[in-house]
């Protein structure tokens, strides 16, 4: 993080508990329904979560990112896996003066040319060297959960942290920070001011490509919220893999109000 900076940081009004907020952030699960614009290059089945035992206070989880669902509801091409990380994750690329062929060579994955395109292009975007960067470094979603309540994304693609927390003291409600820590050589930028949105503000207004996404998450909070307080049993029904990380955060989270 020594080669890191905030370039912005928003603060979003948040209408759902602060723990129901980041429920929907801890697993890959939701991205074929939530995201599906992003599923055709997103390994969602392919997910790694790894809880270890003992450990209470942090898990991860680990999407490739070149290579779509195994659901089978994508049955494209290689090469149209690229395609289609540039229309929906790098708009105007193809428009960029000197920017490396996005078709794929002898021997190439998707995974191969997405890692190499995005890196040249942050490279000589944000005047850095990445070129020690390898692939899933450079374009796989990894994201940690640093209990109670924070969120670092280490990759390039994906450079986000997020932090939850209560808002005026009303369970319905609550903060979400989202901070972009981009890469940087030489002296380090300023770090970006925190800018407040309310919540029916989107994202995509102050983060681009990242925040039209993060916009497709936030449009489920409220309902949510509403349904967990109408159920009738009072419980969470999880996936037995896909939400093994919101099943170990939980299961941390009773055992401190548990204690005497």
């Amino acid at each position: 993080l020594t080669g890191r900076y905030k370039s912005a940081h928003v603060i979003k009004k948040m209408p759902g508990n602060w723990k129901t907020v980041m429920d929907a952030f801890i697993e890959s699960f939701h991205v074929e329904n939530v995201h599906p614009q992003t599923a055709a290059y997103s390994g969602v089945e392919q997910a790694q979560y790894d809880v270890w035992p003992g450990k209470r206070h942090f898990s991860r989880t680990l999407t490739p990112v070149g290579m779509p669902t195994s659901s089978g509801s994508y049955p494209i091409s290689d090469q149209q896996i690229v395609d289609r990380f540039i229309k929906e994750y790098m708009p105007g690329y193809e428009h960029l003066v000197g920017a490396p062929a996005a078709t794929l060579g002898e021997g190439d994955t998707p995974r191969d040319v997405i890692g190499r395109i995005y890196t040249d292009m942050l490279a000589e975007q944000l005047q850095v060297d990445l070129s020690d960067l390898d692939t899933a470094c450079a374009i796989d979603a990894v994201f940690y959960s640093i209990f109670p309540n924070f969120q670092p994304w280490p990759t390039l693609a994906y450079p986000l942290f997020y932090r939850f927390r209560p808002l005026d003291d009303d369970p319905n409600q609550c903060l979400m920070d989202i901070i972009i820590l981009a890469p940087f050589q030489g002296e380090r930028p300023p770090s970006a001011t925190p800018v407040i949105q309310e919540f029916e503000e989107p994202l995509a207004n102050a983060l681009g490509v990242l925040g039209e996404i993060l916009d497709q998450d936030c449009a489920h909070i409220r309902a949510i919220q509403a349904g967990m307080r109408a159920a009738r049993d009072k419980q969470l029904n999880l996936a037995e893999y896909q939400d093994s990380r919101v099943r170990h955060y939980h299961r941390t989270l009773g055992e401190y109000i548990a204690a005497p």
